[in-house]
């Protein structure tokens, strides 16, 4: 009888599981994003329990690997193995590793590169063709995420409210979204997953993407990524440079010449929108 198993790509809005039995995918689930520095095990174990073990085609797993944001140290990383045993069985085999491993294995492959996150949150880090050579500072939502969702989100709420954005958008903007300074002000000091709410925001970039406004936040914000990010490895421009994440993909074009702007020979390389396609190869799976 062939094994099933779990592939699971998490970040911080939502995870995207895969059920795999032999080399053949037989499912595709979508749950909330799972982060150990911001949810409980008992938070965990609930959100597995309600949102992916009930619809699941077949519950009969014995391995799953979790690829999550957060899972950098062995008491994170312990957490979710534990748990995932709680819903599927003390005898469950399970390898949890960092986004940031899913993210090179499935940009680079077995070649060496520089391997970028720029979704909810970003990350980087230099691969050698097998794992992780040099890792970015990966600071997180308060004192990173250069780039990321949540922190384009954050500059257009603080361009509404110092009225630094163009009268036409700012009046889009408030037409689009509560922005009410009281309601603002809860949602990221006192409610839960603020880097969630913030990067909520993003799609009205997408939105007015030809703007000159949004083309400088952009150009920007991105600018800051890869100073912070990527040239801050001493080899960047004898690697390819890859990147996935919702952020990277809806915004490859501005990436891509914020790039070329910048005066260093940077090799752009992948742009995906998610890191599943290569995992699955990674792992494998030929039939997904």
């Amino acid at each position: 009888m062939m094994e099933t198993i779990l592939i699971a790509d998490s970040g911080s809005t939502k995870t995207d599981w895969r059920l795999v039995r032999g080399t053949e995918q037989i499912q595709t689930i979508l749950t909330q994003g799972i982060n150990p520095y911001h949810q409980s095990y008992d938070e965990i174990v609930q959100l597995l329990k309600k949102e992916l073990f009930p619809v699941m085609q077949s519950p009969l797993v014995r391995m799953v690997y979790f690829y999550g944001t957060g899972c950098s140290t062995a008491e994170k990383k312990q957490k979710i193995a534990a748990a995932l045993r709680q819903v599927f069985g003390s005898e469950l085999k399970v390898e949890v590793q960092h986004d940031m491993l899913a993210a090179a294995r499935a940009l680079c492959g077995r070649e060496a590169g520089i391997a970028c996150i720029i979704g909810t949150g970003s990350n980087s880090c230099v691969y050698d063709g097998q794992d992780i050579a040099v890792n970015g500072m990966g600071l997180g939502y308060l004192l990173g995420d250069e780039g990321a969702g949540c922190k384009l989100g954050l500059r257009l709420l603080q361009d509404y409210f110092y009225q630094d954005m163009p009268a036409d958008l700012r009046k889009d903007f408030e037409q689009s979204y509560d922005v009410s300074r009281e309601v603002v002000l809860e949602r990221l000091y006192q409610k839960t997953f603020p880097n969630r709410y913030s990067a909520s925001f993003t799609p009205f970039l997408s939105k007015h993407l030809h703007s000159e406004y949004a083309q400088a936040l952009l150009q920007e914000e991105m600018t800051i990524f890869f100073k912070k990010c990527v040239l801050k490895f001493d080899n960047f421009e004898q690697l390819p440079i890859h990147f996935t994440g919702s952020v990277a993909y809806h915004f490859a074009e501005p990436l891509r010449k914020t790039a070329a702007d910048l005066p260093y020979n940077l090799q752009i390389g992948n742009i995906l929108a998610t890191p599943m396609a290569g995992l699955l190869a990674y792992h494998g799976i030929t039939n997904s």
